[in-house]
Parts: C-alpha cells; structure tokens; sequence
C-alpha cells in the first residue's frame, strides 16, 4: 500500500504500508454500517508477526484496528464528499468522513475501535 502525508510542508511525503494479517466474517458486500451486528476474525500473517505478537492483548479493554477497505469501488472513494450524514441520517448534522471510520470515505481507510 502507498499513501501520502502532508508533514506541514508543501510536499507530501509518500509512505508504504505492509499488511499484517487480514480480517475474515461472512459480509459479503462493502457496506459501511451496522457492524456491531457482524462478528469478525483478525487473522495475523505469522510470515510478517511472530506467533507471540499478541501476548497479553487480553490485558487491554480495547483495540484499536486501522485497515483498508479493499472492497470499495476506488472511484466511489475519489469521488465521495468529504462530509456525510452520519449513518445516512439527513436529520443529523454532516461531520467529517474521517471521524465516521468507514472505508468509504475520503480515503479508503477505516479504523474503528473494538473491545
């Protein structure tokens, strides 16, 4: 994976990402909500983690997960707003894509908090 950052300067920086692993359910199209409904597995590449990488997570009250949504059409990503409703109700106020933590916002990128 490649992206870019703006470190405050006027060129952005281009970085690369190396998956870890990848994460397994039963959903079957990319829709962005009612995920509290869809239990998933993380499963880690023990080629690029040790076996023992997740030693004493079970310490913790959450995780957090950062991944790429690579089902998503890439042109609906480029193209989307860069403010939504959030949960598609036209009744809340628009908020930014990157607070919602959904995979087709502005970059394709999610991350959302699991406990």
């Amino acid at each position: 994976m490649h992206g870019t950052h703006d470190a405050g300067g006027d060129t952005p920086r281009t970085f690369t990402v190396t998956s870890i692993g990848v994460i397994r359910n039963e959903r079957t199209e990319p829709i962005d909500d009612n995920w509290d409904l869809v239990n998933s597995t993380i499963v880690l590449d023990l080629r690029v983690v040790g076996a023992d990488a997740t030693r004493g997570l079970g310490e913790f009250s959450h995780v957090e997960v950062v991944f790429l949504a690579d089902r998503v059409d890439p042109a609906t990503v480029a193209n989307s707003p860069s403010t939504r409703h959030p949960r598609g109700h036209l009744g809340w106020p628009e908020v930014g894509v990157l607070p919602n933590g959904t995979g087709s916002g502005s970059t394709g990128w999610a991350s959302p908090c699991a406990s």
